[in-house]
């Protein structure tokens, strides 16, 4: 749901900035932003206990 809901983000951010700035690297440098943000947001994920009330059972090594 999410992928289809943000598709237009990236795209959006990049054209606004190149806009705004007429730097291709300041575009580039915004969406850098949102792979940093998504990473951090992912690192916080409690994988473990994710799996676990899932219902499966938790490998050795994830």
């Amino acid at each position: 749901m999410s992928d289809r809901g943000t598709s237009w983000l990236g795209p959006l951010v990049f054209g606004i900035t190149y806009q705004v700035t007429g730097s291709y690297r300041d575009a580039i440098i915004s969406l850098v932003i949102f792979f940093v943000v998504g990473f951090l947001l992912l690192a916080r994920v409690p994988v473990r206990q994710a799996i676990t009330d899932a219902g499966n059972p938790v490998p050795e090594r994830i």
